[in-house]
């Protein structure tokens, strides 16, 4: 569910006492989806820098409520300039809990987020793992291999310390590597036959762009935990704590080019979108939005020279006529656009303008 002003969203939601979202939203005991609603809201009290509208966060506290009671999880990047103090922030629920990961700039503006502006989303896949009250397994120094650039089009690999610190539940031990990133998300399995009292586990998750409809790049997070398979539980039981880390996805050469053809494909739908002067206003903070977020795809492709000329020449016949399609396009948006009265050339200033702030 992206927003275009997320935080302004959860500021409200935040400052809603728990059962007065909405009149048809009946009362709910202290639940996990409660709980987590309830460090939401005190995250965003105590940290948001922004004040929001009561009746327009009504409507997204239900949305966000009924999410969360089915189980679903919670993705939020806020701009440092929306944070108390500064610093952009990677919010996310899982398994029932809340977490907060500190990011760069960089990493925000890759997510899409702009300055002074913040994106979200519910995840579809809901999380039926039970999870122990107290962990009795304590996980620590999450490391992923290539955290800082990692292809696309590579396996997502790494380990983490742990130790026992309390009785195990009877059951199949077993470590659960996941990661979710706008399109994409992977879960895996290992079986630990081999489990002492202090120790080391491996995982491995297919490549984030393996089987994304979309290319993902920008930060991902990719989360750890220990699980006892039980009879007649199939999901599972979470013994102990979950960790995770913030990874930079990084498209391979060909995920590049294919990021170049979306890109320009998605901007000939916002140009295609201007019929006035009120949509005008509407498709430049579109554009704005779309540019930011591929901004890194924009510098990758002029480094395409860069490769091999044998690589190059085989993407170049590989994505000639969608290239060359979707440049076509674009250049016939922009002719529209300029000859327009109601945009013109100062429309496409004021996009070059944007983008500068």
């Amino acid at each position: 569910m992206p927003m275009r002003s997320l935080c302004v969203l959860l500021v409200a939601y935040a400052a809603l006492p728990a059962g007065a979202i909405a009149d048809d939203v009946p009362a709910r005991p202290a639940t996990v989806s409660s709980r987590l609603r309830s460090q939401l809201s005190d995250w965003f009290r105590a940290n948001a820098d922004v004040m929001g509208d009561r009746d327009l966060l009504r409507q997204v506290a239900e949305t966000m409520d009924r999410g969360l009671a089915d189980g679903k999880n919670i993705r939020i990047i806020l701009d440092g300039k929306l944070v108390r103090g500064g610093g952009s922030r990677f919010l996310a629920t899982w398994s029932g809990r809340f977490y907060e990961f500190p990011i760069t700039t960089a990493q925000c503006r890759a997510a899409g987020a702009a300055a002074g502006a913040a994106v979200g989303s519910l995840c579809v896949q809901s999380e039926s793992a039970e999870v122990m009250e107290k962990p009795v397994i304590q996980i620590e120094d999450l490391k992923v291999d290539d955290e800082e650039n990692l292809p696309g089009n590579h396996a997502v690999t790494g380990t983490a310390s742990y130790s026992i610190v309390g009785e195990i539940p009877e059951g199949q031990i077993v470590v659960r590597a996941m990661y979710r990133a706008e399109a994409s998300s992977a879960m895996a399995y290992r079986v630990l036959s081999d489990f002492p009292k202090v120790g080391k586990v491996s995982f491995l998750l297919d490549p984030v762009n393996e089987k994304a409809t979309d290319v993902q790049f920008g930060p991902t997070l990719v989360m750890v935990d220990i699980l006892v398979l039980r009879n007649g539980a199939p999901a599972g039981l979470v013994a102990s704590n979950t960790i995770g880390r913030i990874v930079d996805v990084q498209p391979d050469p060909e995920g590049f080019v294919r990021s170049g053809i979306q890109f320009m494909n998605r901007a000939s739908d916002i140009l295609e979108s201007v019929r006035d002067e009120k949509t005008a206003a509407m498709a430049i903070q579109e554009y704005r939005k779309e540019a930011l977020k591929n901004r890194s795809v924009v510098d990758a492709m002029e480094r395409l020279g860069t490769l091999p000329p044998d690589q190059l020449e085989a993407l170049s016949k590989k994505y000639e006529s969608q290239m060359n399609a979707a440049t076509a396009r674009l250049q016939t948006q922009v002719k529209r656009i300029e000859a327009a009265p109601y945009a013109g050339e100062a429309f496409l200033t004021r996009i070059e303008a944007s983008l500068a702030e």
